[in-house]
């Protein structure tokens, strides 16, 4: 087991970076959405929704 993890440190070390900052990520769209803001950055004052209708 510690040959297969000393073996592979880098890769397992590099898919933990990625799960946290996918769900970081993740997060901060979910806290956002709930605040009523708007998670896609187009400037959604000037475009009064439209772009939310597609």
């Amino acid at each position: 087991m510690f040959h297969f993890l000393s073996t592979h440190a880098g890769t397992l070390f590099t898919a933990i970076v990625l799960i946290v900052v996918v769900a970081a990520v993740v997060v901060h769209l979910v806290r956002t959405k709930k605040r009523g803001g708007c998670s896609c950055s187009c400037g959604c004052g000037q475009c009064h929704g439209d772009c939310h209708s597609r």
